[in-house]
């Protein structure tokens, strides 16, 4: 298939002939608060089902496949079967994929490798794009990357990474995307391909942006535009740095630094002064769209209003329907800072069944609405969406998490259903099944450590929780195995905050009442996951995410107390505890080891075991003083650590200047 695959071309750095035929605007559209979620479908204005060729959708037929016997007319004929369903949006994209792909499939695998690998690329990474199956992209992804390395097809392998890296940011692999745009990055530095450079480095900071680790981003946006320099098309290089700065604009805007953001956002309108095509005009609505959001925190209420105006302009002159929505949007926050309440609010509400179908745009419209009636006092309305929104997280992470251990149990369900042929046959299956389980637990750990990161923590947060919560369970004469699963179940207590919206992790003053509600149901959301993945090994940990915020006095969210709080949830919370006094956070500084133990010796008895919290400050006090570098001594394990392997092979290349 040509170029006009969008995320073939402006995700993985195409040709500039590719940026001309199909897509759309980058990180531009996407609010940082969803981080890069988002923004693969905001690069074309076809993403959408909706989004057709002179209006309405239709459904595509598939073009019969007559020329069975010759294996290049059969991959012209799904090619072109693929760019009319593009062209023409199909109405059930996912159907419409199944079958195409099967048919792929139904190809010798021996004939015209080069091909299939650009054809499972191209239509295998449809489903993501299309929104409503995007998990369907992981197979046909690892099929094009597995064969372009058998044959090494260099330039492929790099598109297909450079894909799987945004498709595994966007299910909340972060180091699995890390590893995968790290490695293309590598290759397309080896290959002197400028775009797909430029590409890696955008896609990284996306990656960061998600981790809310906004300083990395940074640096990764300005390794991204300084690649934009040896791209020799004019047109390509201005989208690319449009895009480019609009993200530092967005990591700006998150960080609150307004003045900042806003002159971002004009260098950025340099790059598209002139929107000639509808994709200039799709990236400089976007632009224009997130300008507006800023100068209305600078308090310029005239200049946002005629930037949302332009925005408008721009979405309509698009056909982008995620540009309207952007567009509209800012328009609705306007109006509300304007004293407009009701007409924004309508005007967002307006939005909301449009925004749904467009993956990640609706979690735009609901923080919209919870800022909106923020601004107005009205904290119950604002806090209903931030409830709406907390479920909308709470159903696709869920599906997310636990779709992983439901193929897993599968493979034990058929690996118990055949006897192996002899004992080496048993031991490779047994070792197959332990490797699966162990990439399920690693993956449950690297949300963790996500997580963290989003609350404002680092990346080793979890793994000193974790150690201190085991060496103090071995101190207290609790056997080693059973301490060792007590620590586990501490690295996982915050499983859940991944369906808290950033909104709320992030806020530097005291939560209210409604708010610290929706804040205490990641514990039951953590709970729910680690029991249903229905893993002996996950079903302590379960407790422990349900009731480590649980309090001795029955103050606590379940309101459970004394000695019904389970143990390991009791030593866990004081090792949460004194892990989040002792280390900064964006909005705080950290306190002293001595006054984290003072901290804690005052809770006694009303948040905390009384006995066991004096136990516990003594055993700080004294293995405290035992080690040079105490934060190194419990984050040791985090060496071993998929995620940190990345990020350090991240680093060595930022440091490098690659």
């Amino acid at each position: 298939m040509d170029d006009r695959i969008p995320i073939a071309s402006a995700v993985a750095g195409q040709s500039s002939a590719a940026s001309a035929n199909g897509i759309g605007a980058g990180i531009a559209a996407c609010r940082i608060r969803t981080g890069w979620r988002g923004w693969v479908a905001h690069l074309i204005g076809r993403v959408s089902r909706r989004e057709t060729k002179g209006g309405a959708a239709r459904d595509v037929k598939p073009v019969a496949v007559q020329c069975a016997e010759d294996p290049a007319r059969r991959f012209d004929a799904l090619e072109n079967e693929l760019r009319e369903a593009l062209d023409h949006a199909s109405a059930d994209m996912t159907a419409f994929l199944d079958d195409w792909l099967g048919r792929l499939a139904a190809v010798p695998a021996d004939v015209l490798p080069e091909r299939r690998i650009r054809l499972l690329i191209d239509g295998g990474s449809q489903y993501y794009m299309d929104g409503a199956q995007i998990a369907r992209s992981t197979e046909p992804l690892a099929q094009a990357i597995q064969l372009a390395r058998n044959i090494g097809d260099q330039p492929q392998l790099r598109r297909g990474l450079s894909i799987q890296g945004v498709l595994r940011s966007s299910l909340r692999d972060a180091a699995g995307a890390l590893q995968s745009l790290g490695e293309a990055l590598e290759l397309a530095t080896s290959l002197n391909h400028p775009h797909g450079i430029a590409a890696a480095w955008q896609n990284l900071a996306l990656v960061f942006v998600e981790a809310r680790l906004h300083a990395v981003a940074r640096v990764c946006y300005l390794r991204a535009e300084r690649a934009t320099m040896e791209v020799t098309d004019p047109v390509t290089a201005a989208l690319l740095r449009s895009r480019i700065l609009h993200g530092i604009a967005l990591c700006q805007r998150a960080d609150g630094a307004w003045a900042q953001a806003a002159a971002t956002c004009e260098l950025a309108l340099q790059q598209v002064a002139r929107p000639d095509s509808r994709e200039f005009a799709q990236i400089r609505a976007l632009v224009e769209g997130t300008y507006a959001f800023v100068l209305l925190e600078l308090g310029r209420l005239e200049e946002a209003e005629a930037h949302a105006r332009s925005s408008a302009d721009m979405a309509q002159r698009s056909g982008s329907v995620r540009a309207k929505v952007t567009a509209r949007t800012a328009t609705g926050l306007v109006a509300v800072y304007q004293g407009r309440l009701e007409e924004g609010v309508a005007q967002i509400l307006a939005l909301r069944e449009q925004s749904k179908a467009i993956y990640g745009s609706y979690d735009d419209t609901l923080r919209a609405l919870v800022k909106a009636h923020e601004r107005a006092g009205q904290e119950d309305r604002a806090l209903e969406y931030m409830q709406e929104l907390l479920e909308l997280n709470r159903r696709a992470r869920s599906v997310q998490l636990l779709k992983p251990f439901e193929d897993l149990h599968r493979s034990l369900h058929l690996s118990a259903d055949s006897a192996a042929t002899n004992d080496t046959a048993e031991v490779a299956k047994a070792t197959e099944l332990r490797s699966a389980v162990d990439e399920r637990l690693s993956d449950l750990l690297n949300t963790c450590i996500t997580n963290a990161t989003r609350s404002g923590y680092d990346e080793y947060r979890v793994f000193r929780v974790g150690a201190l919560t085991e060496q103090f369970a071995v101190a207290e004469g609790i056997e080693p195995e059973r301490a060792r699963a007590f620590g586990f179940a501490a690295r996982l207590c915050d499983l859940g905050l991944m369906v808290i919206p950033d909104e709320l992790l992030s806020k530097p003053r005291g939560l209210s009442a409604g708010e610290q509600k929706i804040m205490h149901e990641h514990t039951l959301f953590g709970a729910e996951v680690l029991t249903r993945a229905r893993l002996a090994v996950l079903q302590p940990c379960a407790a422990v995410a349900r009731f480590h915020h649980e309090a001795w006095n029955g103050s606590g969210p379940w309101g459970l107390r004394g000695e019904d709080i389970p143990v390991e949830a009791r030593m866990t919370a004081l090792a949460d505890v004194f892990d989040s006094l002792t280390h900064a956070r964006p909005w705080r500084g950290a306190k002293s080891v001595p006054a984290a133990l003072r901290i804690i010796s005052e809770e006694r008895g009303a948040r905390f075991d009384p006995a066991l919290a004096e136990r516990f400050v003594a055993f700080v006090q004294r293995e405290y003083w035992r080690h040079d570098d105490w934060d190194a001594h419990l984050a040791a394990e985090a060496q071993d650590n998929a995620y940190i392997k990345a990020r350090a092979q991240i680093d060595r290349l930022i440091k490098s200047g690659a």
